[in-house]
């Protein structure tokens, strides 16, 4: 992903004299998202009406309820449309496409195709096999019914070795970046052109700091709008040409921890944070991307060596 070394953050850890909210404020909001799912399963549920309902930001939203209960919110939703479904074509015998439409599907085609993805066949056959259960697989317990009631969501149970995290302060900087649009995996072009350009321009030393900043949730967001700035801190007011550009970094206080292994497994340590750790720690999270610093460079080091600080943002 980066191409980088391990720096000095400029992080200080600060006693926390905020007042608290009650450690159960995130499950109480994952749970009315759950509630407004459940009872707008045939309206179009997007990412923002369901945060809108939880009262949480859409900017952290889906790494929450991921976290918390162990499905992505559009994997969650459909998974209750088809349960939902399935009851109604082994319990009466309403045509197909209006099955299809109770539960959200204005297409037959596009519901029988993602019928057939989670049970194996088609509607109208799984309609001939009385003994197939409508319930599919989760980690939450949350299940439709025949009566069109739903079983309780429970959030996933925390492992048994507990998360190492720490609240520290980033310090505001000026920094010189230049934004990737696409996914992920493929910002390591962005990080060439970052140091190629830092070089000539004499920015690079032992002490600079570099940074990746985090806007969107992968599984929220299609691949070409995935937004990530590659980062290195610099002296106020350096001319720089397009695409580079120098812009403040607020800084504030984060919750942050250690990832090691692989980038293509940070989603990992993102879904214990916001999962495990958030619920209980008692702070609120703040509207502003997630930032990793990058302790070494996979040019040299093998994947499952990799460390990459996490950081993400608290009021």
């Amino acid at each position: 992903m980066a191409l980088t070394r391990r720096h000095d953050v400029g992080m200080e850890p600060q006693e926390d004299r905020v007042a608290r909210p009650p450690a159960t404020i995130y499950r109480q909001r994952v749970e009315r998202a759950v509630a407004h799912v459940t009872t707008h399963l045939a309206e179009d549920l997007t990412l923002t009406r369901v945060a809108a309902a939880a009262d949480v930001s859409p900017f952290h939203f889906h790494r929450l309820f991921r976290g918390m209960g162990g499905e992505a919110l559009a994997a969650f939703t459909r998974r209750l449309r088809l349960e939902r479904a399935a009851h109604a074509l082994r319990d009466t015998d309403r045509p197909i496409v209006d099955v299809a439409a109770s539960v959200g599907y204005e297409a037959q085609e596009s519901f029988t195709r993602a019928f057939k993805t989670a049970y194996g066949q088609a509607p109208g056959s799984y309609r001939r096999d009385p003994s197939r259960e409508p319930a599919l697989h989760t980690p939450n317990g949350a299940h439709a019914f025949a009566d069109g009631s739903f079983s309780p969501f429970r959030p996933i149970p925390s492992l048994e070795i507990p998360m190492t995290v720490i609240v520290k302060r980033l310090e505001g900087r000026s920094m010189l970046r230049i934004r990737h649009v696409g996914p992920y995996t493929e910002c390591g072009r962005a990080w060439e052109q970052l140091m190629s350009y830092a070089g000539r321009k004499r920015l690079l030393g032992p002490n600079v700091m570099c940074f990746g900043l985090c806007y969107d949730d992968p599984e929220s967001t299609p691949p070409e709008e995935i937004r990530y700035d590659a980062c290195i801190d610099v002296p106020k007011g350096l001319a720089v040409e397009p695409p580079f550009e120098v812009v403040q970094f607020e800084g504030g206080e984060y919750a942050a921890t250690l990832h090691a292994g692989p980038y293509e497994r940070l989603a990992e340590t993102y879904q214990r944070l916001y999962g495990e750790w958030l619920p209980q720690s008692g702070r609120e999270l703040r509207e502003a991307p997630c930032v990793e610093v990058y302790q070494n460079s996979p040019q040299d080091t093998r994947p499952e060596d990799l460390r990459t600080d996490v950081f993400v943002p608290l009021k």
